[in-house]
């Protein structure tokens, strides 16, 4: 805004001189345009300060100490939708729970859907997602000694998950929280964890269920 008053001022002046000094048609034209193109420039740029995120980069929060490094890009797709995908470095991280030295990488896809009447942001608010995993690596089997060494085993795993969460931006800065559960299959873990969902209630059912907080940032 004062941005636009002083481009004002200034060419007003600009105008007043060139009306006088030279009294002629083709002064005041330039002088109507300059102005028309000092306020679309202002507007084009408030427009763009106040324009709400398309994306967002988070990591998934305590994943470091499962085992795994996650990071998520979303993009908004329409006021209500959006998509997701995460990849993961599985053993970049500190297993504390089993401590089996994974090491492979974990994928996931997911499609967002805003339940908020009238969503500001598709970023924003209470949602739904369906999500589609898929984790690879090779774990010690504890379960297994081979001459007072475990034995290394190699996991695929899938999962098709219903989850539900709440995201909200604070500013650029996002939290998000989300829960759910799904059909797991593929390549059994003795420790039960695939590195995004366990086997409830044991590892060698099919029932997946998954939690977690993600961190990130809006742009």
């Amino acid at each position: 805004m004062y941005y636009s008053l002083l481009m004002m001022l200034y060419l007003c002046d600009c105008g007043f001189f060139a009306i006088f000094a030279y009294s002629n048609f083709i002064a005041m034209r330039r002088l109507f345009l300059l102005l028309l193109l000092a306020v679309g420039v202002d507007g084009a740029l408030c427009a763009q300060e106040q324009e709400s995120p398309k994306n967002t980069v988070k990591a998934t929060f305590m994943s470091i100490f499962s085992g795994s490094t996650r990071f998520t890009y979303e993009r908004a797709l329409t006021p209500r939708t959006t998509a997701e995908i995460t990849f993961g470095q599985i053993g970049m991280g500190y297993d504390w729970m089993n401590d089996a030295n994974p090491t492979g990488y974990v994928m996931k896809l997911a499609y967002k859907y805003n339940l908020h009447s009238s969503p500001s942001t598709a970023l924003n608010g209470f949602y739904v997602k369906p999500e589609l995993q898929w984790a690879n690596y090779d774990y010690d089997n504890k379960a297994v000694m081979l001459s007072d060494v475990p034995r290394r085993d190699h996991v695929s795993r899938w999962a098709l998950m219903a989850e539900g969460g709440w995201q909200y931006l604070f500013g650029r800065f996002v939290v998000d929280v989300y829960v759910g559960f799904g059909y797991s299959w593929g390549d059994e873990n003795t420790d039960n964890y695939y590195h995004g969902v366990m086997m409830y209630p044991s590892y060698d059912s099919h029932l997946a269920v998954t939690g977690g907080c993600r961190l990130g940032y809006a742009f």
